[in-house]
């Protein structure tokens, strides 16, 4: 399918604007009425037309048999008796691998479930039952479980996993097989279609770029057997809606009420299906428990208790939703001190119940609340949809470059707008902000892993003011989103910060600082929307929950030998080093530990030697954090700045005491000209234990360090330096200092040892020690921040470990 990318259409009229400071995100003004007028009578003439629909018009009705669930059964049931009875609309059928026989010899179907993790009201469920039955073959569903997925934590993983859970057993009741596949579905489902004899694949829709690929890569590998991909999410298929990228809900909107009576209908059942497998009575129960255990997850972002997970918890949160507060959905849905939302994202986005469903069930209460079920119709269809299209048509639709070419513009003029405040991503993550409104929705998310709707808007948009570059708001925005969220890595997620910072599907408005052109919101205009005293209020019982300390003790007492990022105690995290980083230095390296990324540059200069020394050279060292970690206060700079002279002096006297670099190989000329060595370490993300990391990316610099060749010109007596007659830089390689970072936590009233803590580790440690061994095991330096008075025999300890852990480090820097 042919993509392209649309700025502002050709020959659309401009809209003219008056301004005003009245409101909080604007009390802008169009004098072009008409044209807001025409997107009403859009929207008006939409959600009639879903009212009306022939899904609607019939007997079914919802609320005669309670509760809905029991309803919403009986009303499939009526609608047909299976799928083959239903006229299933092909066009939400797209190939994946163009192959269109079914090999005779196949022995099941299979679907693929991704995104839509649900049996009933499912698309993708049904078309793979109804080829199942057609082609009198057994039917099988597989889920592939990932490890990790674009950073969601283990709050995302077991609200998933608890309704993976449900369809497993609602699949047995119906004899359908379900499987949990350990890996990339690329990896393993080549194995699961040849043990199986699979005639064919269908798999359900998603519009993001890592889901996309793993469809892709698969279809690429099975070549056999038709791939196939039904769009189960979107009421109208995300490819048939629109061939191209839309500008915004006006113009997708005419698109999905083009497409209404075709794809708006009530669903048939899934039933019990017909044909068993040989291979069901063989099959192992699927352990749960060693799923959870294999993920690598941040562990430290609990699962809430206000969601309950899966299918059953997710139309019981839909029919609270209709008995008690759509009535106020119309007028409350932005005040977020009143209990006015759905609060069905969480459930959405899983796929745990259908979109269509809900829009179903609410198009029936239209003749008594008109313009709550419309702003829910705008909400869950229109703007749901256009989510999707935007995110599939747009492969920038997390970054700055998906922005239209006027936002870009904007942003890029006022990049260097001073900003009031400056706050690093600790300092958002955590709530340290002046912001009182700010800090309640921040604790809200982390707490309870959501956000008011109105609230994101504001939220996202405070973090472009308090950011460095549009670049850096985005990146934090999308990294707190996706990390507590429940709807994180979600395309309404992306369109939500790329509309809040970007100004997707959305206009320019009055010029501001900082955010140019970008709708504006501020404190002072929520005030005038809805009591901030209350809302604030609300959460500040929350905000105990920022206290690190308070929660890592949490997680060991219900952990054992475990930490939040799945690490024992004494586990080093992954290490990553990539040689000769930079190309004009003399030497470089960028090693990771973990998150933890610093680059070592060494370079030189000639210089004239001390008269203390006639035949020694100088060494300087120099560690740079990254700006956004330091700069958000005068304090913390202050205390960020000393701690890097501190570790810049620490790595110097090692140098020294180690003598790994003798100062007499860096004389040229006796008296006259020696090299005087810069070595810089810039630390581009620094996620604890710094100074492991920057000794180790030493070693690894100087491993590779050439010195240019220096003559003296006999007339001038002037030194001549020669770039391009390198010479290897000779260092004492049998020293090699590494050094071990020990974390101490008290806990229970004992001591927990911490190898390579992370930056939260050391900010709730009692004491760090930092073990720096030569070679031969041999201490060149040990280090220990103020804290817990330490007794000798703590010391030995810490020593034991220090020892077996720098083993580990020199056989990866020997690799």
């Amino acid at each position: 399918m042919s993509k392209r990318k649309e700025t502002m259409p050709i020959g659309k009229k401009k809209r003219v604007k008056k301004t005003s400071e009245s409101d909080c995100n604007t009390a802008e003004k169009e004098d072009d009425f008409e044209e807001e007028k025409e997107e009403q009578q859009q929207k008006d003439e939409l959600a009639s037309k879903i009212t009306n629909t022939k899904a609607n018009t019939t007997v079914i009705d919802y609320f005669t048999i309670k509760p809905l669930q029991s309803a919403i059964d009986h009303i499939r049931k009526t609608i047909c008796s299976n799928i083959t009875e239903f006229k299933f609309n092909k066009t939400r059928v797209r190939p994946i691998n163009m192959i269109n026989e079914i090999p005779q010899d196949s022995q099941t179907i299979l679907y693929w479930m991704s995104r839509d993790q649900r049996v009933q009201d499912n698309w993708a469920m049904l078309y793979a039952q109804r080829l199942a039955i057609k082609q009198q073959l057994p039917l099988h569903v597989a889920f592939c479980l990932v490890p990790t997925f674009l950073a969601a934590p283990l709050r995302a993983y077991r609200f998933m996993l608890k309704g993976l859970r449900e369809v497993e057993k609602e699949c047995q009741q119906l004899n359908i097989i379900f499987h949990l596949l350990m890996g990339k579905a690329e990896n393993v489902l080549p194995k699961f279609v040849e043990d199986n004899k699979v005639g064919t694949i269908i798999t359900d829709f998603s519009p993001l770029r890592v889901p996309r690929q793993w469809v892709d890569n698969v279809g690429k590998k099975i070549t056999k057997i038709p791939v196939v991909q039904v769009d189960a999410h979107n009421v109208v298929p995300c490819w048939h809606a629109s061939p191209k990228l839309e500008y915004g809900a006006r113009t997708i909107r005419t698109k999905l009420h083009k497409h209404m009576n075709e794809f708006f209908t009530e669903y048939p059942p899934v039933i019990k299906h017909p044909h068993s497998s040989t291979t069901h009575l063989e099959m192992k129960a699927i352990d749960w428990q060693t799923a959870d255990d294999s993920l690598q997850v941040d562990r430290t972002v609990n699962e809430v208790s206000w969601a309950t997970p899966g299918y059953t918890g997710g139309i019981a949160q839909l029919e609270s939703f209709i008995n008690e507060r759509i009535m106020s959905f119309g007028t409350s849905r932005n005040d977020p001190t009143k209990n006015a939302l759905s609060n069905l994202s969480p459930w959405l986005h899983y796929g745990q119940i259908s979109p269509q469903r809900a829009l179903l069930i609410v198009a029936k209460l239209r003749s008594k609340y008109k313009e709550a079920c419309d702003e829910y119709i705008e909400e869950t269809f229109v703007r749901r949809e256009l989510s999707d299209n935007y995110c599939f048509y747009q492969n920038d639709y997390d970054n700055i470059n998906g922005a239209w070419d006027w936002a870009k513009k904007t942003l890029n003029d006022h990049r260097k707008d001073k900003r009031t405040y400056e706050y690093s991503r600790d300092d958002l993550e955590y709530a340290r902000t002046t912001d009182k409104l700010w800090n309640a929705a921040q604790i809200q998310m982390i707490k309870e892993g959501k956000m008011h709707g109105f609230l994101r808007m504001y939220w996202a948009k405070k973090i472009l003011e308090w950011t460095k570059t549009p670049e850096e708001a985005i990146e934090i925005s999308i990294y707190l989103n996706d990390k507590y969220n429940l709807d994180g890595r979600d395309p309404n997620g992306y369109v939500g910060i790329m509309w809040s910072i970007c100004g997707i599907h959305d206009q320019g408005w009055r010029e501001r600082p900082v955010f140019g052109k970008i709708r504006y919101m501020n404190y002072d205009g929520c005030k005038r929307k809805f009591d901030i005293i209350m809302s604030v209020d609300n959460h500040e019982e929350l905000q105990k929950f920022i206290d690190l300390n308070e929660h890592y003790r949490t997680y060991l007492d219900e952990h054992s030998n475990s930490r939040p990022d799945g690490r024992k105690f004494h586990e080093n995290r992954s290490i990553q080093i990539l040689e000769k980083f930079l190309q004009h230095s003399y030497g470089s390296s960028m090693i990771r530990f973990g998150n933890t990324t610093v680059i070592c540059s060494i370079t030189g200069q000639l210089a004239k030697p001390s008269l203390k020394s006639l035949r020694s050279g100088f060494i300087q060292t120099v560690v740079l954090l990254p700006r956004t970690q330091a700069w958000s206060t005068y304090g913390r700079r202050q205390q960020i700045i000393n701690e890097n002279l501190t570790l810049s002096q620490h790595l110097l006297d090692i140098i020294h005491k180690s003598k790994l670099v003798n100062l007499e190989d860096l004389c040229i000329e006796e008296g006259k000209w020696v090299w005087c060595l810069q070595i810089d370490f810039q630390c581009l993300n620094n996620d604890g234990n710094l100074f492991d990391s920057c000794l180790f990316a030493l070693n690894v610099a100087l491993r590779h360090t050439y010195l240019p060749t220096v003559k003296i010109d006999i007339d001038t007596q002037k030194p001549l330096v020669y770039t391009k007659e390198l010479k290897r830089f000779e260092y004492n390689q049998q020293q090699e200092p590494l050094c071990c970072t020990i974390a101490i936590y008290e806990h229970k009233q004992e001591y927990q040892y911490l190898i390579d803590p992370t930056l939260e580790e050391e900010n709730i440690a009692k004491t760090i020690l930092h073990y720096v061994l030569l070679k031969n095991d041999q201490i060149c330096l040990i280090h220990k921040t103020s804290g817990t008075p330490f007794s000798i025999e703590k010391f030995h300890e810490c020593y034991s470990l220090a020892r077996q852990y720098i083993v580990e480090l020199r056989s990866t820097l020997n690799q």
